[in-house]
């Protein structure tokens, strides 16, 4: 398992940086295809954004709320985001 960023703005443009990177969609989607091509099980992409009240709500900077779920990052609304890999049998 791991997790990351997820952008939920754009499917093309993203934060790139030294220290952050907002994954995209297409993004994860590529990394999985990689993982199966060396014969590991990548678990069905779930990209669903929800539609709870958490879900409808985007902290900004200075972050100080005690619960969010998105945050604005750079102009991208970001989330995390879960990848399961099952290790092949290579």
């Amino acid at each position: 398992m791991h997790t990351s960023e997820f952008n939920l703005t754009s499917n093309e443009k993203t934060l790139e940086s030294k220290y952050l990177c907002i994954f995209r969609e297409r993004d994860y989607r590529e990394i999985a295809r990689k993982l199966e091509q060396m014969g590991h099980y990548v678990y069905p992409l779930n990209f669903k954004r929800g539609n709870e009240t958490l879900d409808n709500f985007i902290d900004i900077p200075p972050y100080q709320l005690d619960f969010h779920l998105r945050l604005n990052l750079s102009s991208f609304v970001s989330t995390s985001f879960g990848i399961i890999i099952k290790k092949g049998c290579l």
